[in-house]
């Protein structure tokens, strides 16, 4: 008897629930997503862990990173990106809808989705994209001239034998191990030795990237369409990011203020460049 009498209610709360889907379905739209950029075509990509550290406020940060190498240009990113970028183009980038956009960010624990560079060999250019403060800027420069010292130590990375050599590049002094079964790349904005590099570190031990595998997988050389961002220089940039992280309420001054409209004083970010200069 009671069955019967909750039945009515049961079946209006499904049809409801159903309703409220459909509208759901809706409303969700297509995740408008930055259009892609097709450069090349890759047959090898070197996975990096990048590590950073702020003596300062004593903190390490970890990062995968993933190199995507072409014959004629290379993209450079953060990993879990990169594999969302790969279930994003599964589904189709003009057809996935916000909430699995929503999933896919979920899934992979992406962190700024913003940053990537862009080098293009033959044009001796470099793109690079990245978030600062409350939006994203990009900047492109010429592909610099790497002056390396290169030295008789060997050391084997992932398999690989790899001969060491020694770079000053504004303000740090790297030391890179790299192999020339592989072709001329690296990580970040380093390159230009006869051959792939593995692993980087600086001397001052703040900076470092090491390959951790290397993927053969055909893959396009692509880079998210940067003209919606703010276009910029690499000086005006570097400032950019410094100020944000040093004094972050400054650098959002207007935005995020205390209630008499002056700045609200926040706390040092982690601050570790690989540029000082």
């Amino acid at each position: 008897m009671r069955l019967k009498l909750l039945l009515p209610f049961i079946l209006i709360a499904l049809c409801c629930s159903q309703q409220c889907l459909a509208e759901e379905d809706d409303v969700d739209g297509i995740a408008p997503l930055a259009p892609m950029v097709d450069v090349d075509v890759s047959h090898l990509q070197v996975v990096y862990k990048y590590v950073a550290k702020d003596t300062v406020i004593k903190q390490v940060q970890e990062k995968n990173e993933i190199l995507v190498v072409g014959s004629k240009a290379s993209f450079y990113s953060n990993y879990e990106n990169f594999l969302m970028s790969l279930a994003i183009d599964s589904i189709g980038r003009d057809r996935i809808l916000r909430s699995q956009y929503g999933r896919l960010l979920y899934r992979y624990r992406a962190e700024n989705l913003s940053f990537y560079i862009c080098k293009w060999r033959d044009d001796h250019r470099i793109l690079y994209k990245d978030y600062v403060s409350m939006g994203s800027m990009y900047y492109y420069e010429d592909l610099p001239k790497l002056d390396w010292t290169l030295c008789e130590e060997r050391q084997t990375i992932i398999g690989y034998s790899c001969q060491k050599a020694i770079l000053p590049f504004r303000g740090r002094t790297w030391v890179a191990w790299f192999t020339q079964a592989l072709p001329s790349d690296g990580p970040w904005k380093l390159g230009d030795l006869p051959g792939m590099i593995l692993k980087a570190e600086t001397l001052d031990g703040m900076q470092s990237y090491v390959a951790e595998k290397i993927l053969n997988q055909e893959q396009k050389v692509c880079y998210p369409d940067p003209n919606k961002s703010i276009k910029t220089t690499r000086e005006r940039f570097n400032k950019a990011v410094r100020q944000h992280k040093l004094n972050p309420g400054q650098s959002m001054a207007g935005i995020v203020t205390n209630m008499d409209g002056t700045p609200m004083q926040m706390p040092r970010k982690f601050y570790s460049p690989q540029e000082l200069e």
